[in-house]
């Protein structure tokens, strides 16, 4: 099994001018700062979907000049920020779709970070979200930021089930927390037998007690789904770490996921920790 909770010396934010991508660049560069990174900053462009048919001569040209000044010009005031803030960063405008481009620039990153909506709100009720197309397809953990916590809560939750997936999510949630002086605290929800639950998520430490090292660790047992309770837990946190088996969008789709379901209701950034065996 593949385990990507691995260390690396950078990390790539995507953006694209919009108010979550700036959340997105805010909290990526904060994180950058805590872990000593430096970030890649990546905005992708590309021809509107709706002027694919017949168009004026001039008008395709014309809105792929467009398209991508607006993409140098969010990379450019990002790597403002980034300067402002003491982050070494660089910057790269690609074409091609956001999923595409962002999946690729992360290749060998510590992680990508993306805000939860984009500007092309039309295509993204068409086709998806690209925040939730890359959290599921990224090979590196994937940093969905909705929100910014109006002030640090020095708290750090994962969701733990018992699986391999799980326990990716736990150890990559340790390295958070130990970077942001955090409480961890893990959680893993059931609907019935409580005790097996409970021995399922001591076990699970168990196994990552060399990835926990001094960081604090705090267990909930909770009744009731998961995606609910973890999005509850996570009110009171900086970040919500959870764990994905790497599902196809037919999987998602016949059978639904945790990760997928906080994703959309979480109010704070959410990391999908993916797991490939």
């Amino acid at each position: 099994m593949t385990d990507a909770v691995t260390e690396a010396a950078y990390l790539t934010i995507g953006v694209d001018g919009s108010t979550s991508a700036q959340f997105a660049v805010e909290w990526g560069l904060a994180e950058a700062r805590r872990r000593s990174l430096t970030v890649r900053l990546v905005a992708a462009w590309s021809v509107p979907v709706t002027v694919a048919g017949p168009a004026p001569g001039l008008a395709i040209p014309a809105m792929m000049i467009s398209a991508r000044t607006a993409a140098r010009h969010a990379v450019d005031d990002a790597a403002k920020l980034a300067a402002d803030a003491g982050v070494e960063a660089t910057v790269e405008v690609c074409e091609g779709g956001p999923a595409e481009v962002l999946g690729t620039c992360s290749e060998g990153a510590d992680q990508l970070v993306v805000g939860a909506h984009g500007h092309s709100t039309p295509v993204r009720h068409l086709l998806g979200s690209v925040s939730t197309a890359v959290a599921h397809h990224a090979r590196v953990p994937v940093t969905v930021v909705r929100h910014l916590p109006q002030r640090p809560q020095h708290r750090v939750v994962v969701g733990i089930d018992g699986s391999k997936p799980a326990e990716a999510a736990l150890r990559r949630a340790a390295i958070e927390a130990a970077a942001a002086d955090a409480e961890l605290c893990v959680v893993i929800a059931y609907d019935e037998l409580r005790d097996q639950a409970r021995q399922r998520a001591e076990q699970s430490m168990e196994r990552a007690a060399a990835h926990l090292g001094s960081v604090t660790v705090k267990l909930s047992v909770i009744p009731g789904a998961a995606d609910r309770v973890l999005c509850r837990e996570s009110v009171h946190a900086d970040l919500l770490v959870v764990g994905t088996h790497g599902w196809s969008a037919v999987d998602q789709f016949l059978f639904g996921s945790t990760s997928t379901a906080v994703l959309h209701r979480a109010p704070g950034p959410v990391q999908v920790v993916p797991s490939f065996g």
